[in-house]
């Protein structure tokens, strides 16, 4: 049998001391509370895109003063063809700019899990993972960040997807977030996942289906 048992936990944590999580190669790591640093990340990230402007349209209130509110998916159907071009254009971009965000986000979320958002806690990897991973034609990063990630990507995640999902319910669990809130956040991950990229996927803004936040 190989040294990791190969089965498979699903999220659930204990209410008394650390927050622990086993992944789909069996490897047993603590979770830390760095929901805080997650939720800065994606602002920073959300923060440096391009997002597009939505088309507006003019509406007039009993008093005659006129207001601007963007289109919606339902509004746009009844729109003068300029805006529905203009509709066309704006989805176009919107795409664009989520993609790109998507990508920061698949490139930077593991890398501050790696780093700062689990401690090892199996005491069974070989001690010598360094010449095994040579042995194995594997090519060892020089600096101790990407030779952390390489470590985690390698050593601790078995399937990135499902494991990436229980470390962050595990961090959120960390981070003292309620019950509710981690509900919340654990159908969101559940619906990212049915979509094939939650891990690579960042919340439109304003999106409703977003992790929730402490008094959000």
């Amino acid at each position: 049998m190989d040294r990791r048992s190969q089965e498979r936990q699903a999220p659930a944590f204990d209410d008394e001391g650390p927050v622990t999580f086993i992944t789909s190669r069996g490897v047993k790591v603590q979770c830390l509370p760095i929901a805080a640093e997650i939720e800065a990340q994606e602002n920073n990230i959300r923060d440096g895109i391009d997002w597009p402007e939505a088309p507006t349209r003019e509406v007039s209130d009993v008093a005659g003063s006129v207001m601007h509110f963007p289109y919606t998916e339902e509004s746009i159907k009844d729109a003068p063809e300029e805006a529905k071009q203009a509709w066309e254009k704006y989805q176009a971009d919107l795409f664009t700019a989520q993609h790109e965000f998507d990508a920061k986000i698949g490139e930077g979320r593991p890398r501050l899990i790696a780093y700062r958002g689990i401690r090892l806690v199996d005491d069974s990897l070989p001690a010598e993972w360094e010449k095994e991973h040579e042995w194995l034609g594997m090519t060892i990063p020089e600096t101790p960040h990407e030779r952390a990630l390489h470590f985690f990507q390698t050593e601790i995640l078995g399937n990135p997807t499902t494991d990436l999902y229980g470390i962050l319910l595990g961090i959120y669990k960390a981070s003292g977030y309620s019950d509710e809130l981690l509900a919340k956040a654990e159908a969101f991950f559940r619906s990212q996942m049915g979509r094939g990229n939650w891990a690579d996927a960042g919340a439109d803004p304003g999106d409703a289906d977003a992790p929730p936040t402490e008094g959000a």
